[in-house]
């Protein structure tokens, strides 16, 4: 009855981190700590700075879980995601309404289906291994996409995903709408950069006569 009891303790806060009926939830749903002396410490530090319940933050332990086990990782990245921006397209609306819709799994299924083809065990271990990272399924979605775009194949190019995941994770990027923006802006630079070297004057003179 405890932990069936737990959504009606969401209405009166308590500061209190009840641990036995968050573990009793866990066991109960198949979720395990990676690192429980850590995880918790993580955990007891989210609940008291968001001023949530234990129900509350099991909430977000669970939405941001890797294969059943809690990624303290991810939940930091979902807390610090910007309201949404805007100024999108109609084309970037949509990639940012499917990338939040679908779980990593489910997006590169219904890619690989456009494709005829299935997931291979590497593409598997590639998602897990994005999600290692700390990035959300709406960004790895994000990643994906961009990845099959620049690689014209049937399989997922792992080392240009992982590449770019590493990328994001180093830009701080938290949502969809952050990847799309970061993707726009950066191909805008490129673009640039190229036209820039193209209409550059042309000369016969060798580098090395430079001063």
């Amino acid at each position: 009855f405890q932990v069936e009891d737990a959504k009606a303790e969401t209405q009166s806060k308590q500061n209190h981190f009840e641990l036995d009926c968050f573990k009793q939830l866990m066991a109960r749903e198949n979720l395990r700590f990676e690192n429980e002396k850590e995880d918790l410490l993580v955990l007891f530090a989210i609940s008291e700075q968001q001023n949530w319940t234990w129900y509350e933050t099991y909430l977000l332990a669970k939405e941001t879980a890797v294969g059943h086990v809690i990624s303290t990782k991810r939940m930091k990245q979902k807390l610090n995601q910007k309201p949404a921006a805007s100024g999108f397209s109609n084309a970037e609306q949509t990639i940012i309404r499917e990338a939040k819709s679908k779980s990593a799994m489910q997006f590169l299924a219904e890619i690989k289906k456009t494709k005829h083809a299935t997931i291979t065990r590497g593409e598997r271990q590639c998602l897990q291994e994005l999600a290692n990272l700390g990035l959300l399924d709406e960004v790895i979605n994000v990643i994906l996409l961009l990845t099959f775009n620049k690689v014209n194949s049937a399989n997922l190019n792992e080392k240009y995903a992982l590449k770019a995941a590493n990328d994001f994770s180093y830009q701080k990027i938290f949502s969809a709408e952050e990847a799309v923006v970061y993707i726009r802006e950066r191909y805008q630079t490129q673009h640039s950069k190229k036209a820039a070297k193209d209409f550059a004057p042309k000369n016969n003179v060798p580098s090395w006569s430079n001063p």
